[in-house]
């Protein structure tokens, strides 16, 4: 039994439960301070690893959006310009 569960155990002793309830509801509480092994540090490594990859990738890909989106931006403003002078070249005359 743990630190935490033993002073839990304790607690029920001196609320008056007898020693077996006391000690079942002690150990069927869960430790507080359950410190991860090695093993699941390392696997949780190995999440955060893949999860920085997934992180870079969404960057790269954000990237190219943005470049993209520039790209389409500078189409768009030529495009107007071009009307905008046909439209001048009309109405005005020429």
């Amino acid at each position: 039994m743990d630190y935490i569960n033993s002073k839990i155990y304790q607690a029920f002793l001196a609320a008056g439960v007898d020693e077996e309830t006391a000690s079942a509801a002690a150990e069927s509480i869960p430790g507080a301070f359950d410190f991860p092994t090695k093993a699941e540090f390392a696997s949780m490594r190995t999440d955060f690893e893949g999860m920085k990859s997934d992180f870079q990738e969404l960057n790269i890909r954000l990237v190219r959006v943005e470049t993209t989106l520039k790209i389409h931006s500078w189409l768009l403003g030529v495009n107007l310009a071009g009307v905008l002078g046909i439209l001048a070249k009309l109405l005005i005359g020429g």
